[in-house]
């Protein structure tokens, strides 16, 4: 375990004696290894070996759950690499089927294809492995010389799919098998009848959930993979390779210290020390991401020793050759140099940052590690950074400053202009301190005064009014944060952006405030993130609701107690509601069903392009309210459970991920019971119940009143349940609240005697329920 005591001075010091002198030295790019361009120019040109074998009667082989079986054709071998087989064409008759393993994986290819298990028949296959696939087809075969035009052409569309600059993932993952000694289990296919229609089939042994199943993405201009399906391989698939490790890219992150330098035309250079472990020794390469206008000029190790390394044009990746038997599984570091065009600033004098995470070399996007950051800025601008400002000077018109991040973390950024500074403070608190941009925004103030659309000069006080008291609520709700200060800065985005103790707002909310909640909104959902998804980080993509939905339900938290607007509240979670009932007709026309909240990104497809925002921010943010109403005291409308609950789960994980299941359990505790029915219905599920309900009254001998309720479940499972709270309205002012559970095709409630007269009763009161209501007569 990292001792953060010594680290920090041993960082510091470190990065304070660095100097310009260090960028001015290391300028010679190192020779590129021809390890890299031999692998990937042999992807990028395959070719047949004009060897082919006649497929007379079956070959049936199995990869995970993926089942090939080829019935009659021409097997064509690829040129080798380096005296390796690691792809072929088939051409003929042949049929592929497979069944996802889980019941949600079903579902979901339900949703694409309308059945659980796929099955279909092609003409082509093209396959490229770094397992015994080569060995298990041709075992019993006889090739002899031959060519096909046919087969050339169909390689050649084949590799489209890895040339195309949007996608990367299967180009990276085959050059990452061959490049590390011994066979690695990597397996892809590609499968089509018609040549515009391709499936395709993977084992990536370097991802925690090993097996996708994809097709080609909507638009016919790109050659993109979009994945279906994607799940743990069965442990037989890949036992035999020595990826069964827990952290499949091999490298244990210790630390970073970056110090950058931004001179007055805006260029950007940096060096970069990583410390790490390694923990693999016969690894070869090291693969890091970098954002593709950045050029690396050279990589040392720590002994100083250069080494060979690999960042092609536009790849947006770092490939960085190993010393051969050096790494034997220690303590190493890498020192990256690289410079080139991260910053840029447009007519309004604002500077954009163009990639706010890629513009150091990233490993994975989930690893924490403590971070220490020194920045050499021109003095005429402003500068904010992640983590704590423990160092600023101004020398020759050069502003340095000097930033640590002490508790780990997963993303860093920082934001430079010409800012207003606007500082708020409550006592306990964490200090409030909002960037706005001088010109940006008034010129775009002023433009929009032209189109008759008036902006707020003001606005900025209501930017830190809404930081600093959802702050205040939060800290009240949840617990106190690991932070100093809050750093919020305007950017010339449309989107929103929270790294630990620093945000960056979309200008939209700074220039016109909407007074109908979404602003507010926005703020608070941005500030929340210091919680969920900084302060209790999610586990896997899986989890991402846990900030995402935590985030967005705190924001209208926020909305309903600070500024007291119930009606506005709810009208937002009615139009959420509606959104997600209506999900095709109101965002896309008709398409597939929306998928689970668990599918995370996967809920997004060509077809369903708004669902990531739709399920995983505002169906998350409506489990967070379904548990907050079932844990409300109707009589009193304490909610104190649901305080002690949330408060519990942010203590209990901070600083730390948390999974689905972590949070499940902590729901268990404060329920008193198995939530499993909850969380199978709505996070793991996507049935939504259809209330059909009736209500009469009966006359006791005493005067009194009985009413009964009848509730008919519909669009759901006879097993599915909820307890949904009824508000019963009498007369002269007077109504009482009872809570039932709902469950099966109908369900009987009848009340105890009431004293005076009913005048309505309102179902799924407090919007309580996911669900949809319908009143009906009592016949």
């Amino acid at each position: 375990m990292l001792n953060y005591n010594s680290f920090v001075p041993n960082c510091l010091i470190v990065l304070t004696l660095l100097n310009f002198s260090l960028f001015a030295q290391e300028t010679t790019k190192a020779e590129f290894t021809s390890d890299y361009a031999d692998a990937e120019n042999h992807l990028f040109n395959l070719k047949l070996t004009g060897e082919s074998a006649e497929i007379s009667s079956e070959i049936i082989f199995h990869k995970d759950v993926g089942n090939f079986k080829l019935q009659e054709g021409i097997l064509y071998k690829c040129s080798d690499y380096r005296g390796v087989f690691c792809a072929m064409v088939f051409i003929g008759k042949g049929e592929y089927s497979f069944s996802p393993p889980t019941e949600i994986e079903k579902k979901q290819l339900f949703r694409f294809y309308e059945t659980e298990n796929f099955q279909m028949n092609f003409k082509e296959l093209f396959l490229l492995f770094d397992d015994s696939t080569y060995d298990e087809i041709t075992a019993d075969l006889t090739f002899q010389n031959t060519k096909s035009k046919k087969a050339e052409d169909y390689i050649k569309n084949c590799v489209k799919y890895f040339k195309d600059g949007n996608i990367a993932e299967s180009r990276t993952d085959f050059l990452r098998s061959v490049m590390v000694e011994g066979r690695n289990g990597f397996f892809y296919a590609q499968i089509q009848e018609r040549s515009s229609e391709p499936v395709f089939f993977q084992i990536n042994p370097f991802n925690s959930e090993e097996v996708y199943f994809m097709r080609r993405g909507k638009s016919v201009s790109d050659f993109l993979h979009e994945v279906i399906n994607q799940f743990v391989a069965q442990k037989k698939s890949l036992e035999k390779y020595y990826t069964q490790k827990p952290d499949r890219y091999f490298l244990d992150l210790i630390s970073y210290k970056i110090e950058s330098t931004i001179e007055d035309d805006l260029e950007f250079s940096t060096m970069c020390i990583l410390d790490f472990k390694s923990l693999e020794k016969q690894q070869q390469w090291i693969m890091f991401y970098l954002y593709d206008e950045l050029i690396v000029d050279s990589v040392k190790w720590e002994d100083g020793s250069a080494t060979k390394f690999v960042n092609k044009e536009e790849s947006g990746e770092i490939w960085i050759k190993c010393k051969n038997d050096y790494l034997k599984g220690h303590q190493h570091n890498l020192t990256i140099y690289y410079h080139g065009d991260l910053l840029e600033k447009n007519e309004l004098s604002w500077i954009y940052l163009k990639s706010s995470i890629y513009w150091y070399p990233r490993y994975d996007n989930r690893t924490k590690v403590p971070f220490g950051l020194i920045f050499h800025t021109p003095a005429e601008y402003d500068f904010v950074s992640v983590g704590n400002l423990v160092n600023k000077t101004v020398n020759d018109d050069v502003l340095t400053t000097t930033w640590f991040c002490q508790n780990p973390v997963s993303n860093v950024s920082f934001n430079i202009g010409n800012f207003e500074i606007f500082e708020s403070k409550l006592e306990n608190l964490p200090d409030i301190n909002v960037y706005i941009s001088k010109y940006g925004h008034r010129q775009i103030s002023s433009y929009l005064l032209q189109l008759g659309i008036q902006s707020m000069s003001d606005a900025s006080e209501y930017i830190a009014h809404d930081a600093l008291y959802s702050t205040k609520l939060f800290t009240e709700l949840f617990g106190k944060l690991s932070i100093n200060s809050i750093n919020i800065t305007e950017t010339p985005y449309m989107h929103g952006e929270a790294f630990p103790g620093l945000i960056h707002l979309s200008w939209s909310t700074v220039v016109q405030t909407d007074f109908k909640g979404e602003d507010e909104i926005f703020r608070a959902h941005e500030v929340a993130h210091q919680w969920w998804g900084i302060g209790v980080d999610f586990d896997s993509y899986h989890d991402q609701w846990l900030s995402e939905g935590f985030a967005q339900y705190s924001g209208i938290w926020y909305l309903q107690a600070v500024k007291n607007d119930n009606d506005l509240f709810f009208d937002i979670l009615i139009n959420w509601k509606d959104a997600i009932l209506n999900v095709r007709e109101y965002l896309f026309g008709s398409g597939q069903e929306a998928g689970p909240i668990w599918l995370g990104y996967r809920t997004s497809s060509s077809d369903t392009p708004g669902d990531y925002n739709l399920i995983v921010y505002k169906k998350g943010a409506w489990v967070i309210h379904m548990l907050r109403a079932m844990l409300l005291d109707l009589n009193t409308m304490n909610e104190d459970r649901m305080k002690k609950m949330i408060r519990e789960f942010y203590e209990t994980y901070k600083n730390n991920c948390a999974s689905t299941v972590d949070f499940k359990k902590i729901v268990d505790k404060h329920f008193g019971e198995d939530m499993s029915w909850f969380f199978n219905q709505y996070v793991y599920g996507t049935d939504i119940p259809l209330y059909k309900v009736a209500y009469k009254t009966d006359r006791t001998e005493d005067g009194k009143i009985k009413i009964s309720v009848r509730v008919r479940q519909e669009d759901v499972d006879e097993n599915f349940k909820m307890y949904v709270p009824i508000k019963l309205v009498l007369a002269n002012d007077k109504f009482a609240r009872i809570r039932i559970e709902v469950k099966g095709k109908e369900t009987v409630f009848i009340t105890p005697p009431i004293e005076g007269e009913l005048d309505d009763i309102i179902f799924n009161d407090l919007e309580s329920v996911l669900c949809e209501v319908e009143y009906e007569d009592w016949d």
